[in-house]
């Protein structure tokens, strides 16, 4: 059977989700105060009504240049209790996804598979490439040594939904998120030690979504154009003192570092009308970013 979840099943989601994904106790709770409603979460009973497996939700807006937006829903979370795999559970909650979500009138269904083989797994239950990523590789040694001028000052991520905005609405298609959802992710960076910073240099005015841990530091969003992303890399270094910077950026950014290109996120359409209207103007790359997975 399956049901939406209730807020009696979260301690039986959150051992769900420990389970299968290995989460910290203190990161599970917040993820399930702050991103994952239970109104949200599809859930598979068994016959007492226990979770065997979920499937969350997270409603977004998909935009694309030149073209009225539409609903798409992210779909994230998807897992098996161990002892329940392999009977089909994480399929039927996905069909039964597609079925609600296309009767709401949602026009799509953005995720990201967390592994090759998994990105075979959803393109044979409709699923296509369509958010690739850029990440670059950036050490001490590529930083340059007289950087412009640099102001770095804490932020809060819902606060930057414009120049989110400005930085990527040119995307073939943008994922664009509510400020309740940036604000969440702008929380998830501080708990794992690390800071949403405004930043001011050459003139120009963004924003950079550091996580934190070990030598390894993750710029999963940074708006900083290709004239002075040095720049404000030299600045976070300054600040972080890493080892090295995977710096997450859109498909076109970051020629000037070593890079390697990943495939990311992947689309199912319910509404081929939409489809159409979304994609008809060739743009920049697609873009997707602040996923869970």
């Amino acid at each position: 059977m399956i049901s939406r979840a209730t807020a009696a099943m979260v301690p039986s989601l959150k051992r769900i989700w420990q389970e299968c994904f290995g989460d910290e106790r203190r990161y599970i709770d917040f993820l399930f105060d702050a991103i994952a409603r239970p109104g949200d979460i599809l859930a598979a009973l068994d016959g007492g009504g226990n979770p065997q497996a979920m499937l969350c939700v997270r409603k977004a807006e998909l935009t694309a240049p030149a073209s009225e937006p539409a609903v798409c829903a992210y779909i994230y979370g998807v897992a098996t209790l161990p002892r329940f795999q392999g009977r089909g559970l994480s399929t039927l909650l996905l069909e039964e996804a597609h079925r609600r979500l296309a009767a709401e009138g949602v026009a799509a269904s953005v995720l990201v598979p967390a592994s090759e083989s998994l990105h075979t797994f959803y393109s044979k239950r409709g699923y296509e490439a369509a958010f690739p990523l850029r990440r670059a590789a950036v050490t001490p040694q590529d930083i340059p040594a007289r950087p412009l001028p640099c102001v770095l000052e804490a932020g809060e991520l819902g606060q930057m939904e414009e120049l989110r905005r400005a930085s990527f609405g040119d995307s073939g298609l943008f994922v664009r998120w509510d400020r309740e959802y940036l604000d969440a992710i702008g929380a998830e960076c501080r708990l794992s030690g690390g800071e949403v910073l405004r930043f001011s240099c050459g003139g120009e005015r963004g924003y950079a979504v550091c996580y934190g841990g070990g030598e390894r530091m993750a710029v999963k969003e940074i708006t900083a154009s290709g004239r002075v992303l040095d720049s404000v890399l030299a600045a976070l270094h300054s600040r972080f003192g890493r080892e090295e910077y995977l710096v997450y950026l859109r498909a076109d950014r970051g020629e000037n570092f070593s890079k390697t290109n990943l495939p990311f996120g992947v689309i199912r359409w319910y509404d081929r009308g939409a489809k159409e209207r979304l994609t008809a103007t060739a743009a920049a790359p697609a873009y997707l970013a602040h996923a869970l997975d």
